[in-house]
């Protein structure tokens, strides 16, 4: 038997499973319970109802003092257990409920107390979000961050038959990004910036010296050693696998996020006393940091980037506390979210192949020194490109999810058997033409990004780097009085008359429209800026004006369209229906928008257009018919932008069109130059519009 079938589950070695042996025990120990305390042959229920002061509390006390075990016995697991993610102990209440069988969970559906249906009801998903375990303290749409790049991360597209004859082992991984410095968050503006490693962007990032993953020196080795038994039969394959969100905490970037923050708004003596206390504490999760400096100490940084990841798991995790949220420390909420790459935000636990890399068949280790501060230990590879999204766990490793679930496991404990191991599973998917046709299938069937990404995300990555590498995106050109470097939505004017398509950067197909705007307001900045270009001053002056040409990171028909009926916009509104905000769901669901034609007292006013549908998502945002309100609430559902026909082709229904962005990361500039001689009646071309605005950098 070869040495590849024996690690595909033919005969797979024993691998510890804390989590079954211990749920094993627990089940065991409450029927030894049961049994010792309830009359032979009698009916459970009937002699519980009859002795409710001996049976329930008694059984229950012995129950609950087996269960309150459990914490201390999960912290002691090893480290890598953490790495994978918070503990699930979502199967603990509902087996409670199983072994009591009476009370509130007698009769629960299996799940049902795990998902919080029981005890919390529908939650705003804009206000609950994985990146913390409270309620966040704004809407996850509003968080915003500032990332300067550091390095420019070629992401390669291949597609399921490229991988055809190896095997893929999951490469579980935090959601960090690479690539970056991050310079701030929620309003805060660092004083040092902190590194951004990643995540899967390690693989592109650390693609010109050979090296495929980063991590502890014990998990390592053991990726190593399945990449040489695997090996021996063909390439192996480590996907990118997204870990649980707050699994980031394990790592740099967030501890040393909040460290900077920590230095931008200081708290109050008493709450500091507090959460150091907390910290020098032991408890169920976590041991006590003896050498904790103190939350006011100027080393903070430095102790939780040199100190192992527990260190940094109970800082992030405690300061995440309802308790110490409240006495005014940062955000661990919005400090995850701005180390996380958008494109992995919302992207289920366990979904995979956004990076992708073939592991060394010798299971190279380089020790000591690694491309990643938080760890010791790289492994050798290659990075070999990315499959353009995250695809679901159920589709891309099939054959690990049917053992698990042949072995009796529940969904909710995948994630973590896919970390750990489970004796007689396979620890690798086989990548055969039936699962190549299975991934392709799913992908056709989902072509587009299937993972919204934060509008509230100042890099380049997410639909913007995704888009640029597949090599689509719409040439157009932009006018302006200024020279600048690259343009800045934040720095949007709200000049009366402006802003007439939707709150965004406008550009145009056509380049004498730009062209003409170019000419106008090279003579008049004063009109520039009520067109809502912002100050002059902000900007460098270019006496004969400036033409930009660029490239949108995106396709034509990502973007609403203005001026064409709804009934044949189908991608736009399946993304709309798929929104995470209520209100935008609720109107993109309204089927009548999709009628042929509608009347109003008789008259046939033909069918509803992007220019109605926008306009109903802007009332509903904040009460206006054209609002900046409406931008969030597009872009957050895969919206790029607004298309309209421009002044030139409006009459004819057809022709070139004007663009309205809504990310300034979606814009590449190719080129710009000068150019004299346009007439400015072109301007009128423009439709009343307003056009981009841009960001200089330092001369």
């Amino acid at each position: 038997m070869s040495a590849l079938q024996e690690l595909m589950g033919y005969s797979a070695p024993p691998v510890e499973n804390p989590l079954q042996s211990l749920m094993g025990a627990f089940e065991a120990a409450a029927q030894r319970q049961r049994n010792a305390v309830m009359p032979q042959g009698g009916r459970r229920e009937g002699w519980l109802t009859e002795n409710p002061d001996f049976g329930i509390s008694k059984l229950a006390g012995h129950i609950a003092m087996d269960l309150a075990k459990f914490p201390a016995k999960f912290a002691g697991m090893s480290e890598d257990l953490r790495q994978t993610g918070d503990f699930n102990p979502a199967p603990i209440p509902e087996l409670w409920g199983n072994v009591l069988g009476v009370g509130a969970l007698a009769g629960a559906p299996a799940g049902a107390v795990a998902s919080g249906a029981i005890s919390r009801g529908a939650r705003d998903p804009d206000l609950w979000h994985g990146v913390s375990k409270i309620k966040l303290p704004k809407p996850i749409s509003e968080m915003q961050s500032s990332h300067v790049p550091t390095q420019a991360l070629k992401e390669n597209v291949i597609t399921p038959s490229d991988l055809q004859g190896g095997v893929l082992l999951p490469a579980l991984g935090d959601r960090s990004v690479a690539g970056s410095n991050l310079t701030g968050y929620n309003g805060y503006k660092f004083i040092d910036p902190v590194e951004m490693q990643g995540g899967h962007g390690f693989m592109a990032a650390q693609s010109d010296k050979n090296l495929a993953w980063a991590s502890g020196s014990g998990v390592a080795s053991r990726i190593a050693s399945n990449a040489r038994k695997l090996g021996e039969s063909g390439p192996v394959y480590f996907p990118y696998t997204a870990m649980g969100e707050r699994s980031v905490d394990f790592s740099h970037h967030v501890s040393s996020s909040l460290a900077e923050a920590l230095k931008l708004q200081p708290t109050s003596i008493r709450a500091q006393k507090e959460f150091d206390a907390a910290m020098r504490r032991a408890d169920s999760n976590f041991p006590g940091m003896k050498d904790w400096p103190g939350v006011g100490s100027p080393n903070l940084r430095d102790w939780l980037e040199t100190s192992g990841g527990d260190a940094r798991n109970k800082f992030a995790k405690l300061m995440d506390s309802a308790k110490f949220q409240s006495v005014g420390f940062p955000s661990v909420a919005e400090a995850r979210h701005a180390v996380t790459d958008p494109r992995l935000l919302n992207a289920p636990t366990g979904a995979s192949g956004l990076s992708i890399a073939e592991l060394d068949p010798s299971g190279k280790l380089i020790r000591g020194s690694s491309g990643h501060r938080t760890y010791d230990t790289d492994i050798g590879g290659k990075y070999i490109g990315g499959l353009g999204r995250s695809v679901p766990k159920e589709v891309m490793f099939p054959d690990l999810i049917n053992a698990y679930k042949n072995a009796g496991y529940t969904p909710n404990q995948y994630d973590y058997l896919m970390a750990r191991g489970l004796t007689g599973a396979p620890i690798a998917q086989k990548a055969n033409q039936k699962w190549v046709d299975r991934v392709s299938n799913w992908m056709e069937k989902n072509p587009k990004e299937g993972f919204l990404y934060s509008n509230a995300t100042d890099r380049k990555t997410g639909l913007a780097a995704l888009m640029a590498n597949e090599g689509q995106g719409i040439r157009a050109y932009h006018g302006s009085p200024h020279d600048f470097d690259r343009f800045d939505a934040s720095k949007i004017g709200t000049g009366e008359g402006a802003q007439a398509y939707g709150h965004g950067l406008y550009f145009a197909e056509n380049p004498k429209v730009a062209e003409s705007y170019k000419m106008i307001f090279a003579r008049n900045n004063s009109l520039a800026s009520r067109l809502g270009f912002g100050p002059a001053r902000e900007l460098r002056p270019a006496p004969n004006g400036r033409m930009y040409e660029v490239n949108i990171n995106a396709r034509p028909e990502q973007f609403l369209d203005w001026d064409k009926p709804l009934r044949q916009q189908s991608q736009v509104i399946d993304s709309l229906r798929g929104s995470r905000s209520p209100k935008v769901r609720e109107i993109a669901r309204d089927d009548s928008l999709l009628a042929p034609s509608r009347e109003l007292y008789g008259i046939d006013l033909g069918p509803y257009t992007g220019e109605d549908l926008y306009k109903r998502i802007s009332l509903a945002a904040d009460g206006r018919v054209v609002s900046p309100s409406a931008t969030p609430l597009l872009k957050n559902a895969g919206i790029p932008g607004i298309k309209y026909l421009d002044q030139g082709s409006r009459a004819a229904g057809d022709g070139s069109r004007n663009y309205v962005v809504f990310d300034d990361k979606l814009i590449d500039i190719l080129r710009k130059y000068g150019l004299a001689g346009a007439s400015p009646l072109a301007a009128l071309m423009m439709g009343g519009g307003d056009q981009a605005q841009a960001q200089p950098t330092a001369p």
